[in-house]
């Protein structure tokens, strides 16, 4: 509310400024316009993505520090245990466009479950808010969205861990110092540091099992 930025991200940099010495800033934008800004060349760095996208934009890649997980979200008000997409039968999920990992998690379902294919993380996790669909289909970090776009009640409930990926910093291909720079600060983050900004975030551990058990 403030305008400040949230977000595991957000605290994973804050320690690398506080180990470092720097002052990294975190850009907030929509997974489009951070497409835009890699394939344009006005991205230093992208703080999360996966080594295979970092290679196909021909970016340079830090060593591995958060795991991440395709996760369901759901209303907390409707919450109801799941243990399967095939427990979502009759039920509408939104998921982004063109994101391969989720087309292939529902396709075996595809006859049962209603897929709505957004344009951008916040239009779908917005189909989910205003009860225009059941679930919503992305990635364990996608807490950040809820929290910047105020859509509160929203939670995650199911989580895929045979898809993790191990998600790395990809920084611009000619900047090979900054590499190693962000190599000292993230070798300095101890796995305790990096558990507790995964269990406050997106409410998932590296050990993380499906389904989710909400308190």
């Amino acid at each position: 509310e403030d305008g400040s930025k949230t977000g595991g991200l957000v605290d994973l940099i804050d320690l690398l400024n506080q180990r470092l010495g720097t002052k990294i800033e975190i850009v907030a934008t929509d997974f489009n316009s951070l497409r835009k800004m890699i394939e344009n060349g006005e991205l230093d760095v992208n703080p999360a993505t996966s080594p295979r996208a970092a290679k196909r934009y021909n970016m340079l890649t830090t060593t591995p520090h958060f795991p991440i997980f395709p996760t369901l979200f759901a209303r907390q008000s409707e919450f109801a245990n799941l243990n399967s997409p095939g427990d979502m039968a009759g039920k509408r999920c939104s998921i982004v466009g063109g994101f391969n990992t989720m087309e292939k998690i529902l396709a075996p379902y595809a006859d049962a479950v209603e897929i709505v294919r957004a344009k951008s993380t916040e239009d779908a996790l917005g189909l989910l808010f205003e009860g225009k669909v059941d679930f919503y289909l992305g990635w364990s970090f996608n807490t950040y969205q809820i929290a910047i776009n105020n859509f509160t009640g929203l939670v995650p409930v199911l989580a895929f861990k045979d898809y993790r990926i191990n998600t790395v910093m990809a920084v611009r291909s000619d900047w090979p110092e900054l590499v190693g720079i962000l190599n000292k600060g993230l070798a300095s983050i101890s796995e305790a540091e990096i558990l507790a900004i995964l269990t406050k975030w997106s409410a998932l551990s590296v050990d993380v099992a499906s389904p989710i058990t909400l308190d």
